[in-house]
């Protein structure tokens, strides 16, 4: 198969699998049936877990603002090759809102991670060109020319984790009580200081100086 070969089978999107958006700020856009692209990744490979799989890597939140939360997930496809061996994984990150604020209150979705990981599943997928004749012109108007890409979670700074260790200490807590606080809240392994990342680091040090202000317990 030629190199476009696959990006080429995979371009067209069917009338049937897609549906304008309504409201919010992609109005105008339009979406894609999810199981649309199960149906052309299965055509394409075989099915799901013998031609093709998902690995789900991580699950986590991340704090917005006046209280929003977003859900986020990373996830891994790969396919099987004309040869029979398998290719490298193609990552797709994806995200939807846990906890929101409509008309003034804050409302939990109780579907946010399924919505995150089937967004990043159709990121993923993006990738092999799943849908790109609707992508073309979808992402050509969403993202500005001059934008920079998203970038992930930044890792903890040594000025920041010093800061975290004077909080800490003035708190009667240290280092590892706080890994421990970040081990129930994470999905991912943290076996260090430097295992967080920037804005946890941050937000414990805001929520000990709260606390020590309220006269109550820490984090």
């Amino acid at each position: 198969m030629d190199n476009l070969g696959l990006y080429n089978q995979f371009a067209t999107v069917p009338e049937n699998a897609k549906r304008a958006i309504a409201g919010g700020k992609l109005k105008g856009k339009t979406d894609i049936n999810p199981m649309w692209r199960i149906k052309a990744l299965t055509e394409a490979f075989g099915p799901q877990g013998t031609g093709w799989t998902i690995s789900l890597k991580r699950l986590w939140t991340e704090p917005g603002a006046a209280g929003e939360v977003s859900a986020w997930a990373l996830c891994e496809l790969t396919y099987k090759l004309d040869d029979g061996s398998w290719s490298e994984p193609v990552p797709g990150i994806g995200g939807s809102m846990l906890v929101q604020l409509e008309k003034g209150s804050l409302v939990t979705n109780d579907e946010a991670y399924k919505m995150a990981y089937t967004d990043a599943i159709s990121v993923a997928a993006k990738g092999l060109g799943v849908g790109s004749s609707v992508y073309w012109d979808k992402d050509n108007s969403k993202y500005p020319v001059a934008a920079a890409a998203p970038e992930g979670p930044k890792p903890v700074t040594e000025e920041t984790l010093r800061a975290l260790e004077e909080e800490l200490q003035s708190a009667g807590k240290n280092m590892d009580w706080a890994l421990e606080y970040f081990r129930g809240k994470c999905n991912y392994p943290i076996e260090g200081p430097r295992d967080l990342t920037e804005l946890q680091a941050k937000q414990m040090i805001v929520s000990l100086r709260r606390r020590q202000q309220a006269g109550g317990e820490s984090a």
